[in-house]
């Protein structure tokens, strides 16, 4: 999955739920903290495995519920001691959504077996195939889709980045 899909796979459902459950919409920090948990994985994974030679794939570190859960554990953790348990947890559930997100398939198909890299190191790695775009930047080739989800979370983005701003500098939507 693309890192706009990840973040549009968390923040649909998020935002739904917040609309239709507290008639408000996420706020500008809710927003940018979703698109790094939902980028995490990727961040950290993919750059020790294709460029670092570190990790055998790129999904098998914090893809791994192994590691997911405790780091998970420690964000809400370090959230409920300063105060911000909301956004500890808009950060995990973006973390833990983005490991749902590589292996739907398995959710969704006819075979329910996980894979193996969701539980590495406890069960052997599986392989990943490194996407040919890593050697050839040339074949990133994007979709009309493709294009229509980058807008919309670059829309996304953009709002939360200047509610952030909005909340630094106390201006509000009234004045």
């Amino acid at each position: 999955m693309m890192p706009w899909g990840h973040f549009l796979v968390a923040a649909i459902p998020f935002s739904l739920y917040l609309f239709l459950r507290h008639r408000t919409k996420p706020t500008g920090m809710a927003v940018l903290l979703l698109l790094l948990g939902t980028q995490f994985p990727d961040l950290v994974d993919k750059p020790l495995a294709w460029r670092f030679d570190v990790l055998v794939n790129g999904r098998i570190f914090m893809h791994s519920l192994v590691f997911a859960l405790p780091i998970s554990t420690l964000v809400l953790f370090f959230a409920w001691r300063s105060d911000q348990l909301q956004l500890g947890g808009v950060f995990v559930y973006g973390h833990l959504m983005h490991i749902v997100g590589d292996f739907y398939s398995v959710f969704l198909g006819s075979t329910a077996r996980i894979p193996n890299n969701m539980f590495w190191p406890l069960l052997p790695h599986q392989p990943v195939v490194k996407p040919e775009f890593v050697e050839q930047p040339s074949l990133l080739v994007l979709s009309t889709w493709d294009l229509v989800l980058i807008v919309t979370g670059a829309v996304l983005v953009g709002y939360a980045c200047l509610d952030v701003a909005r909340a630094a500098y106390g201006y509000s939507s009234s004045s």
